[in-house]
């Protein structure tokens, strides 16, 4: 099904507002899986750099990257945080403050179709689970390009992998694998084929408080994006789901036409970048389930696959 760009954006503009500083405490897979790796980054690229530079970070949430890259920073240094829900913007002007790091920060809010600086007046564009949150790829990567200066970097990381979620062998293999350790999530996906998910979730969310607050959550979105007249009648937790990620190719079914390609970004949108590195990840997905076979198996899908993981994290140069 297909979703306006506005609809895309007030959706997640709406929930993330709602959610607002739990952001970090509900997905703390993005900070296990990435904390080492931005770290590493930012020692690597900024560590030993001593000209004054510009940073804009997008959907900076509740601050995972600044928090993790700012130490490397100095004073002169101007790191922009900006995101589209201004209520995630002030927790994160709040836990970056905490922290009294050495550089300049201002915080940015975000309209979903123009990045409100200057043409060519950052040095790195750098970003952590966002893209698959985003609707219309060409004005969003057409901003990126303009603000950014030639020489810089763009820095994506933490986004679905699309190689994997269309190939049959990565994708069949992991939903056995998955199917045998979360079996609850397997039996959810079921239900959503046959038309049952909405009414089980309910009926089950009475029992798991958990799920029961996320069921407020998306009745709240759906309060608010009636009260301001974006649409009429409710919209299911599937549909929201698919809208909140929008190029998830998991987010309320399986989607082979979502998710990040890295080639066909740089084909698409950025032809005037070249790739300066990559890697993908978690080639059995998000099981985190570990034991010695699975750690094992995941190290051989790797070597065999190098670039087909689930999640990639890539850094691209702006080359004129």
């Amino acid at each position: 099904m297909k979703y306006s760009t506005n609809l895309v954006l007030k959706v997640n503009e709406i929930f993330h507002d709602i959610e607002g500083s739990k952001y970090h405490n509900k997905h703390p897979e993005i900070l296990e899986d990435e904390q080492k790796r931005w770290g590493k980054i930012g020692k690597t690229l900024f560590g030993k750099l001593t000209r004054k530079i510009t940073v804009l970070d997008l959907g900076s949430g509740t601050g995972f990257v600044p928090l993790q890259i700012a130490k490397f920073f100095k004073k002169k240094d101007l790191f922009i945080c900006s995101d589209l829900s201004q209520t995630i913007l002030d927790a994160c002007e709040i836990n970056v403050s905490e922290k009294k790091f050495k550089c300049n920060f201002e915080y940015l809010k975000l309209n979903g179709t123009k990045i409100d600086l200057k043409a060519e007046s950052t040095d790195y564009v750098m970003m952590n689970a966002v893209v698959h949150h985003i609707p219309n790829f060409n004005v969003f990567f057409r901003e990126i390009d303009r603000v950014l200066k030639v020489g810089g970097k763009l820095i994506i990381g933490h986004e679905p992998n699309k190689p994997f979620y269309n190939h049959r062998v990565l994708w069949n293999n992991f939903r056995f694998i998955y199917s045998l350790f979360y079996p609850v999530q397997t039996v959810a996906a079921i239900l959503r084929k046959i038309g049952l998910y909405e009414f089980a979730r309910r009926c089950y969310g009475l029992l798991s408080s958990g799920l029961k607050e996320e069921n407020k959550l998306y009745d709240q979105v759906n309060k608010k994006l009636v009260e301001k007249g974006i649409i009429e009648n409710p919209l299911s937790v599937k549909q929201l789901i698919e809208i909140i990620d929008i190029q998830s190719p998991t987010a309320g079914g399986h989607h082979k036409e979502r998710g990040v390609d890295v080639n066909e970004l740089i084909s698409k949108y950025l032809h005037n970048y070249t790739i300066d590195h990559l890697e993908t990840y978690n080639h059995l997905c998000d099981v985190r389930k570990k034991n010695k076979f699975i750690n094992w198996y995941s190290s051989f899908l790797k070597q065999k696959y190098p670039t087909k993981g689930a999640t990639l994290f890539v850094i691209m140069k702006k080359i004129k």
